[in-house]
């Protein structure tokens, strides 16, 4: 999914904009695959031109975030018999990681060059890419 070739493209780039210095969601600008160098016109339902930006979250807190995702923590959302135990626990685990590990433009419910949909939709639309 992330592949600079074939894919939406890799991490961002500290040295992908003039200054080198993070641009919106703690992301650095995107410089490879599908999207380099794409500039977008919102955050967070504001308009503020700005390169699509990234920044995967690595170490500690990447094995921390991917817990939330392992098979077995899937497997136990899946389970609850109940809806409104499996959506708590869905939001709150499994859904809520990909944005925080992604950064950048994904930590917000707004897709980057409009603005957020009722339910999500537009930033389920990116999760699923």
């Amino acid at each position: 999914m992330w592949d600079s070739d074939d894919a939406f493209g890799g991490n961002g780039d500290g040295n992908g904009n003039e200054t080198g210095e993070m641009t919106i969601g703690q992301g650095y600008c995107v410089t490879d695959g599908a999207f380099a160098n794409l500039q977008v016109q919102y955050y967070n339902e504001s308009y503020r031109p700005h390169c699509l930006s990234r920044d995967f979250v690595q170490g500690d807190r990447l094995t921390q975030l991917g817990a939330h995702i392992k098979p077995e923590a899937l497997e136990k959302v899946l389970d609850r018999r109940e809806y409104e135990t499996f959506l708590l626990e869905f939001e709150d685990g499994p859904h809520s990681v990909i944005p925080v590990f992604v950064r950048g433009d994904f930590f917000k419910l707004t897709a980057p060059n409009g603005r957020r949909l009722l339910g999500g939709c537009d930033s389920d639309f990116l999760h699923s890419g």
